[in-house]
């Protein structure tokens, strides 16, 4: 989000109701997409994934193995930009390829009970 102008007045506002919230299950990252990737430089939404790395694992995902629920996903990240939605929906692909790189990591990793 820019930090200046009408985005600005629109971020400070959406984050004191979710201050007011007080609920530890919303989690309000604020990321100035123009200025991190200015010149086209889309890569630099990573700066973004990296940074909430820890919030996206938290929220797990579903697994179920042979019957059995093995994981259940924790909440669903949400994201909105203001004025575009091929943004928002690049910042949607890169949080699913991170969750994506996750779970094929998990899925190639031997389970504990495998000799």
């Amino acid at each position: 989000m820019d930090h200046r102008g009408q985005e600005k007045l629109i971020g400070d506002a959406f984050l004191r109701q979710v201050e007011l919230l007080n609920d530890p299950r919303i989690i309000y990252v604020s990321f100035d997409f123009h200025r991190q990737c200015q010149g086209r430089k889309f890569e630099n939404v990573n700066i973004l994934t990296e940074g909430i790395s820890n919030i996206i694992n938290d929220l797990s995902w579903f697994r179920l193995t042979e019957g059995v629920v093995m994981n259940w996903q924790e909440g669903v990240p949400r994201v909105n930009c203001m004025d575009c939605l091929d943004r928002t929906n690049l910042v949607q692909a890169a949080i699913a390829r991170n969750v994506l790189e996750r779970q094929v990591k998990r899925r190639l990793l031997p389970s504990p009970s495998t000799p």
